[in-house]
Order: structure tokens, then sequence, then C-alpha cells
């Protein structure tokens, strides 16, 4: 288990609750409840990816996942589902941006695909119960600082994918040199 993100994970769902409960009840009277309540899932899962592509240090792909969520959201935000499909849609976002940028073994994405389940069952849960956003949105983000506990790409493996797999780089550009002296000396008649 990595501890110091796990602690990470808390103090950012301890950020995210407090400042999603603000903001949705400082919108609620100008844009009513519905609204306000989507546009603060948007608007937390685009600030809690933002702090996974920080804390991956993502390189490759980040163009990429921010079109996928800017694609996905701008379709809820057109189509207008039900909420808890704007709920799934944000935590299938957050894990497979975790998954793509974490882990090397499927096993451990679907461990991470259960984090999320459970993370979006205990927030239900304890907005049904209690009727506040602030401790379902707490409830959801400490869920998922457990990610913490699954194994991460070791630093070998992540060090070859940020590297652009350099050994096989360099042996084909040695390939193409070879070619090109063997192409210059050779005679076709």
């Amino acid at each position: 288990m990595n501890a110091s993100r796990f602690w990470q994970g808390v103090l950012a769902a301890a950020l995210l609750a407090l400042l999603g409960a603000l903001v949705f009840h400082s919108l609620t009277p100008l844009i009513g409840s519905s609204i306000a309540l989507r546009t603060c899932v948007l608007g937390l899962g685009a600030a809690y990816l933002g702090l996974l592509m920080q804390q991956h240090r993502l390189r490759v792909g980040r163009v990429i996942a921010v079109f996928a969520w800017l694609l996905a959201s701008a379709a809820l935000i057109v189509i207008a589902p039900p909420l808890w499909v704007w709920l799934l849609v944000q935590s299938v976002a957050i894990w497979l941006l975790r998954s793509v940028a974490s882990y090397e073994r499927i096993g451990y994405a679907l461990v991470d695909a259960a984090i999320c389940a459970i993370a979006l069952g205990a927030a239900i849960a304890a907005a049904r119960h209690s009727g506040s956003l602030a401790l379902a949105l707490w409830c959801y983000f400490l869920v998922q600082a457990l990610s913490a506990v699954i194994p991460a790409r070791s630093s070998s493996a992540a060090a070859a994918a940020a590297a652009g797999d350099a050994p096989f780089d360099s042996a084909l550009h040695s390939a193409e040199a070879a070619l090109r002296r063997m192409s210059r000396s050779t005679t076709f008649r």
C-alpha cells in the first residue's frame, strides 16, 4: 500500500466534499437543485480526473483522456439522462483513467472497478440515509482513496513506457542504418 497516496486521497476527499457542498448550496438558489447537482457532478469529476492526471504524471494520452471526458460530459448535457447515469459515467471515467495510468494487470483494474462501484454505492447510501451531499461526496472520494492499496505499475515498467521503449527504438535505428550501408555497398544490376 502506498501510504502517501492514500493520505493524499483522504485529503482530496475532504477538500472535494467541502467544495462540492459549497458549490451546490451556492448554485441551488440560482439554477435549481437538479442542475446544480449535475453541475457539481461534472465539476468534481473534472477536478478528480485532473488530480489523477497530476498524481500519475501522465505524458501519453493526456489529450485523449481530456477529450474523451469532454465528449462524455457533452453527451450527458445534450441527452440529459437521469442523475445515476451522470454518476456512473464519471465513475467509469475515473476507473478508466486510473486503470490505464496505474495498472499493468487486468486483475488490478478489476479490483479498481470494484472500488469505484463500492464508492458509488457508499455515496448513494450516505445520500439516502443522511440527506447530506457533503457526506455523500466524502464517502465517495474516501472509498476512492482505497485505490492506493492496489499495486501500481512498477517503476521500471513506468520508466520504459515513459522512455518510449528506448531499447527497441535503438535496435530499429541500428537495423535501418545497417540496411542503408548494405544497399550502398551492393550494386543491383
